[in-house]
């Protein structure tokens, strides 16, 4: 696979959309691949903390994941930080997050320091029964 960044437009003398399509980019009015953070949760996280990702044990030994540079030298999170903002306390809520901050995209880890988009709190998808 090539990992070298598409030529610019202007550059290569094509079109953008073009240009986009010779190298693999998406169509006309499509958005451009996300991440991918899906079950099972030990899978991804392997993946999260190779991004700088950390967990903690918070209250009554309830783990929190929290995002890199929040925990950085510390035992606990932090008491200004927010769950589901800079630290989580269920899986799915880690992934639902990871994918809607498109972590892994163009180098995104999720610190706390990085300017994502503009967002509300993502809900976790429901648990499926059966």
């Amino acid at each position: 696979e090539d990992e070298r960044p598409p030529t610019p437009p202007e550059a290569s003398g094509r079109k953008p959309r073009r240009a986009a399509l010779a190298k693999g980019g998406p169509a006309r009015g499509k958005s451009p691949p996300r991440a991918k953070w899906a079950p099972p949760f030990q899978a991804a996280w392997v993946r999260l903390r190779k991004l700088g990702w950390e967990w903690r044990y918070g209250p009554g030994g309830v783990t929190h994941w929290c995002r890199p540079g929040l925990c950085d030298n510390m035992t606990k999170v932090p008491p200004e930080s927010k769950e589901n903002v800079h630290y989580f306390a269920d899986e799915r809520s880690v992934l639902a997050w990871a994918n809607h901050w498109r972590v892994g995209d163009k180098g995104r880890a999720g610190h706390v320091d990085e300017t994502g988009p503009a967002w509300k709190v993502p809900k976790a998808p429901a648990e499926e029964s059966g």
